[in-house]
């Protein structure tokens, strides 16, 4: 770690053992005003206006007892890509450790009541602020005069207000642990960075994960960051987002595209209006989801209702305690397009029900594709319209389909992914007569003659000892 010695101003490299007290700045960037790594010790550079707040950050160091400070602008070679890599992963830690932080609150006017003229500082909107404001243990806000506003302990109430941050998170970084990943998320929502990538990467010491920066990558690493963050947990509430319109895309994958997305969470309060935590809001999680080549594998039960027919439910919340015809629900809207292969319908919107659903469906492993490019969406359309409707009627019941993947059980359609490539089989049996050693069975042989389905029906199909048809 680097820090600058606050009566030499000139830096110094300390490796983990030996870091001693220090005191941080926490401050937005001024373009083509500030110090720079290289910059330290040239003629000059006291000229510049970002060397100003270096000054004043030592003198308010030494006065504390510090003999340095770290300054995000000039303790970090950018100029190299591993250091800054390094930097930007250690970045939540840094501010976490440090003996105290000084917020300089450039656009503050000192004539300005505190708490009137905080809401409208730019510290309150730029991404890589958030985690400062979290990681900090201690933290003093200072105007544009450098004038004493008031500390994190103090300000609680209006930095509760401004941010939503949780107010146990505020006193304490270490409780984040246990807020909802939709809620941090949140916390982001409306924040922005110069660069795109750095809408995620200001987010890695918030959910304390790791991965390389890759510049040039652009809304990519926001999935990356996502795909790090299912790594490391077990809260489905990553899935929670809504798209900003629904008019902007009729389909997308399971992953958001920023956190902008997150804007509006599911409800983290108790029955008492107090913080709950993310094992109260999704209750016990019976199920596992990772990322695969083919997209988000979850292992859970999809659930249906007739008020959205067409897709099925993905739960995100569910109290098990209660049967599933009665407990309430909170989930998103997915619909199927191949083998076990879903992606996610009505973006813009997140299910609740308070009064159960018609239908859950057995346990199974599914996959919810990652991201759907808007080009895609008459893909989906075509899927839907080539798969094959069974309208059965009166006693007769399907007993068996193949492919059973393919099989949409809800709304009785076997998708057709590809008619070029395409077998598939329907066994029927009366209701009646199941059971019977005499229940005949009638199979149906499914394939395509260009883009028209041609049927076969047998009598009485072979079994094997457990009654699977082949």
């Amino acid at each position: 770690m680097r820090l600058l010695n606050t009566t030499t101003k000139e830096l110094e490299e300390f490796d983990e053992t030996t870091v001693p007290s220090y005191g941080i700045l926490s401050h937005t960037w001024e373009k083509s005003s500030e110090v720079l790594f290289h910059e330290i010790g040239l003629p000059g550079v006291e000229s510049k206006k970002g060397y100003a707040k270096i000054t004043r950050t030592c003198e308010l160091a030494a006065s504390r007892g510090l003999e340095y400070i770290w300054v995000d602008t000039c303790c970090i070679d950018k100029r190299s890509s591993a250091e800054l890599s390094e930097a930007v992963n250690s970045m939540f830690q840094y501010y976490l450790k440090s003996d105290i932080c000084f917020a300089y609150l450039a656009d503050l006017d000192q004539e300005v009541e505190t708490q009137s003229g905080l809401s409208s500082c730019r510290w309150f909107t730029r991404g890589w602020t958030l985690q400062e404001l979290i990681a900090s243990p201690t933290i003093e806000f200072y105007d544009e005069k450098w004038n004493m506003r008031g500390t994190k302990a103090s300000l609680e109430e209006s930095l509760h207000r401004i941010t939503g941050i949780n107010k146990r998170v505020l006193r304490n970084s270490a409780s984040i642990t246990s807020i909802s990943v939709a809620r941090k998320m949140s916390w982001a929502a409306s924040r922005q960075t110069t660069r795109s990538e750095d809408l995620a990467y200001c987010l890695l010491g918030i959910f304390d994960v790791n991965m390389p920066l890759l510049y040039g990558e652009g809304p990519k690493s926001f999935m990356r960051l996502q795909e790090e963050i299912i790594k490391t947990t077990h809260d489905l509430s990553i899935f929670a987002w809504k798209a900003p319109s629904p008019e902007a895309q009729e389909f997308r994958g399971i992953l958001a595209r920023s956190p902008a997305e997150f804007a509006s969470p599911p409800e983290q309060t108790d029955q008492n209006g107090n913080d709950a935590s993310s094992a109260d809001l999704l209750g016990i999680l019976h199920g596992e989801f990772s990322v695969t080549n083919k997209g988000v594998k979850i292992a859970l039960r999809l659930l249906c209702t007739d008020t959205y027919p067409g897709v099925y439910i993905l739960p995100l919340a569910d109290d098990r305690s209660v049967p599933w015809t009665s407990r309430s629900q909170t989930g998103i809207y997915i619909q199927k397009i191949g083998a076990d292969t879903f992606v996610r319908a009505r973006p813009s919107s997140i299910y609740f029900s308070s009064i159960g659903l018609d239908c859950e469906m057995e346990k199974r492993a599914i996959y919810v594709v990652r991201d759907l490019a808007a080009n895609m969406c008459s893909s989906v359309h075509n899927i839907r319209r080539s798969a094959i409707q069974f309208n059965v009627r009166g006693c007769v019941r399907i007993r068996q389909i193949y492919p059973e993947s393919l099989w949409d059980y809800h709304n009785k359609l076997l998708l057709v992914p590809d008619p070029n490539r395409f077998l598939g089989e329907v066994f029927l049996r009366k209701e009646e007569m199941l059971g019977t050693s005499t229940a005949p069975t009638i199979s149906i042989l499914f394939f395509f003659d260009g883009e028209k389905p041609i049927g076969y029906i047998q009598d009485n199909p072979s079994s094997d000892e457990n009654g699977r048809f082949f």
